[in-house]
């Protein structure tokens, strides 16, 4: 009923829901009537289901959870975004960012979280069109979901995904990739320097002054080390440690 589109069948399929919940009742894998018409990109069904009052938010609960045992632990944390973000389903896509969907899905910056984002999800799969869009709406191509059990040296106590410009270059899709370092970079916030950075950095100014005019690097490297400082400010430490990583990842999966 809650996937008909229609809105006398949602009026009494309200009836037969749990009053807390109503239309953003989960089932037995977590899944909202929303994400489901996520998932078949049903475009009829998304509006009746979002002008019905569902939340496009609603994350899938984590694996284990009581009262789901039919959860993916892949999907935990997933929103409706997130499932249309994985189809590649565009017209979900804009209706639910239209419609208050979060960009980033169940991720949070402030919070550690085991899940992906729409965008990293779209860069795994290279839709251009969909990372473009994303992109539109602030997604952060630099936000990594990584966690790291430091206790335990096993591969297989990482979690979550690096960033989407990892993923991107991991499967070697160049297009999205492009997009995703083009794309203008929110000023990050000053990072606060050790001492031992702070003399790096001091190496680093004298070598970009011994190759300006004067210098032994001549024009050219000049103009390289124009190119850098331009860049460089723009990014702070964790952003620049997430293109360190997309570069090895590249270079692990013969993507040069």
């Amino acid at each position: 009923l809650l996937l008909t589109g229609r809105a006398e069948l949602l009026a009494q399929a309200a009836q037969l829901l749990p009053p807390t919940t109503r239309y953003d009742t989960q089932n037995s894998a977590g899944l909202t009537a929303l994400m489901i018409a996520s998932i078949r990109n049903d475009e009829v069904a998304l509006h009746a289901l979002l002008d019905a009052g569902c939340d496009p938010n609603v994350e899938v609960p984590p694996a284990g959870s009581a009262g789901y045992p039919a959860i993916q632990p892949d999907t935990q944390h997933w929103t409706a975004l997130s499932f249309a973000a994985s189809r590649a389903n565009y017209v979900a896509l804009r209706i639910l960012l239209e419609r208050g969907g979060k960009v980033e899905g169940g991720a949070r910056s402030s919070e550690e979280k085991c899940t992906l984002t729409p965008l990293q999800l779209a860069a795994g799969t290279g839709n251009l069109e969909i990372v473009a869009l994303l992109l539109a709406h602030g997604a952060n191509a630099f936000l990594s979901t990584q966690q790291k059990d430091s206790l335990c040296f096993a591969g297989s106590a990482q979690k979550g995904c690096f960033c989407a410009i990892s993923v991107a270059a991991a499967h070697g899709h160049r297009s999205c990739l492009r997009k995703l370092l083009t794309h203008p970079v929110s000023p990050g916030t000053r990072d606060v320097l050790s001492l031992e950075e702070m003399l790096a950095e001091g190496d680093v100014g004298g070598v970009r002054g011994a190759s300006g005019p004067g210098g032994a690097g001549g024009p050219n490297s000049a103009s390289a080390s124009g190119n850098i400082e331009d860049i460089l400010p723009l990014l702070n430490k964790t952003q620049i440690k997430r293109l360190q990583e997309a570069m090895y990842h590249s270079a692990e999966n013969n993507h040069l």
